[in-house]
């Protein structure tokens, strides 16, 4: 490798936090001197804006969809003091905001509770899983009071068609997930 400077792993998590563009594509080295049996799409894509990026990115790459869970409410919580009740009804709402679709996620559940988010998507289907991870026994993370915990989870460079959403919410004292919330998202709507 002439003139090549490798990054260290922060520094490479770094570059891709502020690029606004981000694509997997053919390795050129694979595809033209077939030196390697490794994947042929092993190539990451970096753009400074979006708009830029996408008119430069090659055909045969394609854009990779970035999306994150912000935690909010109870979620981080210092609970050294008991909190009080807030009234506030389980919630789910969406927003569209340019290529930026937001589902809210307000949950009424027991304090001090840990909780974790996953989100997968799959063709035209959403699926964002709240899954509270306290382990048996579990008097050991709750509180005996209740919280409003919120999740919003944004989708970004999305695009204007219907889809599906499930959104499931992990208990470990119950057998199954509990189906919070299901449906369609149609952006004609918002």
């Amino acid at each position: 490798m002439e003139g090549a400077y490798l990054l260290t792993p922060t520094e490479a998590e770094e570059i891709v936090d502020t690029s606004e563009g981000l694509a997997l594509g053919p390795c050129t080295c694979r595809v033209v001197f077939r030196n390697c049996d490794n994947p042929i799409n092993a190539e990451i894509m970096l753009g400074p804006t979006r708009h830029i990026f996408m008119e430069h990115m090659p055909h045969d790459s394609h854009e990779i969809t970035y999306h994150t869970a912000k935690l909010g409410g109870c979620n981080g919580q210092d609970f050294s003091f008991k909190s009080t009740f807030q009234d506030f009804p389980d919630t789910v709402v969406f927003s569209i905001i340019d290529d930026t679709l937001n589902v809210f996620v307000g949950v009424n559940y027991i304090c001090c509770a840990p909780f974790i988010t996953v989100t997968n998507i799959v063709n035209d289907s959403l699926l964002m899983e709240i899954s509270d991870t306290c382990s048996f026994p579990y008097q050991s993370c709750y509180c005996r009071c209740n919280c409003y915990y919120t999740f919003d989870f944004q989708f970004v460079n999305f695009v204007e068609k219907v889809y599906y959403f499930q959104i499931l919410l992990n208990d470990p004292r119950v057998d199954e997930a509990i189906i919070f919330e299901t449906g369609q998202i149609n952006p004609s709507n918002y």
